[in-house]
């Protein structure tokens, strides 16, 4: 059973620096009836300024058979160990009420768990990335990851260029 996050809670955790204590996970095949996919877990540590320390997973998955079909997300392992998804983001494969096969991003909402639905229900289009390696790079800015790095499919055009 999830409990209720406040909205703020869970920025407070998207916003807490994290650090991956295992950035040599290595990719493993995850068969199933169909389709095939391979994926790979990190494990994170994030530490509050008082010595409070949060641990997550943070994973990525491909379909073998469909390059647009991948994820890569974010869980929060509460103390007891319950799991709370704070994010996907999804490739461009499918549907997701009115986002129509574009890349996307789902956050866990307060609202989401008050009214019972997946946490990470609530997504938003994005044009940040359009590969699984340009999702993982999202995922590290957007939740202050360090100890692996990915690179994102869109750099900044003033990268490296001082004026």
């Amino acid at each position: 059973m999830i409990r209720t996050y406040p909205d703020e809670e869970l920025s407070d955790l998207a916003r807490l620096p994290k650090r991956v204590t295992n950035p040599g996970a290595r990719w493993s095949e995850k068969p199933a009836v169909h389709p095939v996919h391979k994926q790979r877990t990190y494990r994170a540590r994030g530490t509050t300024a008082d010595g409070e320390t949060f641990r997550f997973l943070v994973y990525q998955r491909q379909n073998l058979h469909d390059r647009l079909n991948y994820s890569c997300g974010i869980i929060y392992i509460a103390p007891g160990g319950a799991q709370l998804t704070l994010a996907r983001y999804n490739g461009s494969n499918h549907q997701h009420g009115d986002i129509r096969f574009q890349t996307h991003i789902h956050r866990a909402t307060e609202a989401a768990i008050t009214d019972g639905r997946k946490p990470e229900h609530a997504a938003e289009e994005t044009a940040r990335y359009q590969t699984l390696d340009g999702a993982l790079a999202c995922l590290i800015e957007d939740f202050s990851l360090s100890g692996i790095r990915a690179d994102p499919d869109h750099p900044s055009l003033f990268n490296g260029h001082q004026s």
